[in-house]
């Protein structure tokens, strides 16, 4: 019985960074029992190897997997993407139909899944939903409003009642989270990428701010640049990447949320868990200083007088910003 894996993430656990290693050591895998199929590595910034319309629509994901698996000469197929996250959180006709799937195929299906603290994913899923989505509200407003508890309980629920085993492993930022990773899913070898991180370092706070701060006058691949020049050009900025949240806030957050990762952990199947969330958690960090309206047309007339119609913008952002926005 041919035996599948799919790695759904979540977001921000580093997903690309395993899907990199695994892409890059495709042929290893494959000779050690393992097949990663369509699998790339290298200098791109990837999300998976489920790809086109099956990360987007459940008909077309039961499909693209039942097409691979049965291609697969391996007795171990890997699948990972954390897009197709969205498809099954709430959807247990999605689970329904992968266990329908597995008795077609003659295959089990296991759901892997990558443990991260959840005051780490809250602090990034943050930062990413400003960086690339065009988020606009405080960190107040996300952390009463986010659904991470829910829907990774939910994924459980829908896990455990279709019959679809869960495996886990911890996220680190070392080889430790490689080899959880390859110790989980019982591979015979290391993994690894090989080519240098494609991504160095997450957006300090006080940039994503100025992000924020910018959304109001422009939109899209605009804003996209702004980000990767300020990611490459600012990182001695400010040394930290933490967001403060409020006491009151925090509380309500507490008091909604560990309750639900007590139930998640009640449901995993070990040997990782996750931690309670405390007050520590959300008491330190950078404020939210919104900009004054100084500040937000100084931000205006340089996008307009410069950002638009200058393209080699990298060297000149990190002093522009030190001089007109980060010095307050």
């Amino acid at each position: 019985m041919k035996k599948i894996y799919i790695h759904i993430g979540p977001w921000k656990s580093g997903t690309t960074a395993l899907q990199r290693a695994l892409g890059e050591n495709v042929k290893k895998l494959f000779e050690h029992g393992f097949d990663y199929p369509n699998g790339t590595g290298g200098e791109k910034i990837q999300s998976g190897n489920i790809i086109g319309r099956a990360n987007k629509c459940p008909d077309a994901l039961i499909e693209y997997l039942r097409i691979a698996i049965e291609e697969s000469v391996s007795n171990n197929v890997i699948f990972s993407n954390e897009v197709i996250l969205g498809l099954i959180i709430g959807e247990s006709v999605v689970f329904r139909r992968l266990s329908e799937l597995g008795s077609e195929l003659n295959c089990k299906f296991y759901l892997v899944l990558t443990i991260r603290s959840f005051a780490e994913r809250l602090q990034s899923v943050y930062a990413q939903k400003i960086k690339q989505h065009g988020y606009s509200q405080s960190y107040d407003s996300y952390l009463l409003e986010t659904p991470l508890f829910q829907n990774f309980l939910d994924i459980l629920n829908n896990s455990i009642s279709s019959g679809i085993e869960v495996l886990t492993h911890e996220y680190s930022k070392d080889r430790e989270f490689y080899s959880g990773f390859v110790s989980a899913l019982g591979i015979p070898c290391s993994i690894s990428p090989q080519t240098p991180s494609i991504i160095t370092r997450s957006l300090l706070s006080n940039e994503v701010y100025v992000q924020q701060a910018m959304m109001a006058f422009a939109k899209g691949d605009d804003i996209k640049r702004l980000g990767w020049a300020m990611v490459e050009n600012s990182s001695q900025l400010y040394p930290k990447h933490i967001f403060k949240a409020s006491n009151e806030i925090a509380n309500q957050l507490l008091e909604k949320a560990n309750p639900l990762i007590e139930e998640i952990n009640s449901k995993l199947p070990g040997p990782h868990t996750f931690s309670l969330l405390k007050l520590s958690d959300f008491d330190s960090g950078d404020d939210y200083i919104p900009f004054t309206d100084k500040q937000l047309e100084t931000i205006k007339i340089w996008h307009e007088e410069r950002f638009i119609r200058k393209s080699e913008i990298r060297g000149y952002v990190i002093n522009w910003l030190k001089r007109k926005i980060l010095m307050r």
